[in-house]
């Protein structure tokens, strides 16, 4: 494994995950866990989050294929041109990551540690595909030139959101910032107060997707973690553990996971080590990076 991995490895995860979301490419840092779910509303339909520090600590690291191929393509995006040190961005190296949907679309949470830095940075990308930043009273913003794509930022947090948008259709602007004022106001009801969602996070697992009961996906809420080199893998009423590990890759994979392939790597107790879950969820992360920016 090259230096250059090894340092994506330790830097490069939340990165790539919110690229694979937002198609904007940021390192991230998160301070305050609690700090993210300030802008995660109540009623949210499902959560996702990344616990990177928590990752980072607990498993070891070894070589992930699927993470240089990431690398390699992050790299070679307008959007890292004349990035040479990711601390130019404003935002830190670690990052616990929050990606979320809600009625209105695709949002991603992390946290920014110098509002100037980034927005110096958002300065360097303007006209280059992004607006200039709009400030408003409660949150600062941009967008995409191209695509009906935003980010906002205040309170040294940045959020990502890609609205549902009917095929063919303009995106009127004036909606993204109606949903922004809703989830930077802080008198909102938020996620961190539902008592379902605080009892799926008491165990604080390294990644965790949470399913609101409103919400009628069929992946149900799901927990990971990593312990003696095996990703534990707990489902919401699957007590008998009938479940497969690799449901989460079947639901969330762009089209092209090769179930047969992949269920070669459990072990002879249905398990998979921490190394290939996270191989794994990486080479989902490629597919939606790779249909991103094609």
């Amino acid at each position: 494994m090259s230096p250059i991995a090894r340092t994506a490895l330790r830097i490069g995860i939340p990165v790539l995950l919110l690229a694979a979301i937002v198609a904007f490419y940021l390192r991230a840092n998160f301070r305050s866990r609690s700090g993210l779910f300030l802008v995660v509303p109540a009623d949210a339909e499902w959560v996702y989050q990344f616990r990177t520090r928590s990752i980072l600590k607990d498993v070891q690291q070894q070589p992930m294929p699927w993470l240089d191929s990431l690398n390699t393509r992050v790299k070679t995006l307008p959007a890292f041109s004349g990035i040479s040190d990711p601390r130019q961005l404003g935002l830190d190296l670690f990052s616990d990551l929050i990606v979320f949907r809600t009625k209105d679309g695709l949002h991603a949470a992390v946290q920014m540690n110098d509002e100037s830095e980034f927005r110096s940075y958002l300065k360097n990308l303007q006209g280059k595909g992004l607006s200039g930043v709009i400030d408003k009273e409660q949150f600062s913003y941009v967008q995409a030139t191209a695509q009906p794509l935003f980010l906002a930022f205040r309170h040294k947090l940045v959020t990502g959101f890609i609205p549902f948008t009917d095929s063919g259709s303009a995106y009127d602007f004036r909606k993204a910032e109606q949903v922004f004022t809703h989830l930077f106001n802080p008198d909102k009801p938020r996620i961190g107060a539902d008592t379902a969602y605080q009892a799926w996070q008491r165990t604080s697992p390294h990644i965790s997707y949470w399913k609101s009961n409103n919400y009628p996906g069929k992946l149900p809420s799901t927990r990971i973690n990593f312990k003696d080199g095996i990703a534990k893998v707990q489902y919401a009423n699957d007590n008998n553990n009938q479940l497969s590990p690799l449901l989460l890759f079947h639901h969330a994979s762009a089209g092209t996971f090769n179930g047969e392939a992949q269920t070669a790597l459990l072990d002879q107790q249905n398990r998979l080590s921490d190394i290939e879950y996270l191989n794994l969820t990486l080479s989902v992360f490629c597919e939606h990076l790779q249909l991103i920016t094609q």
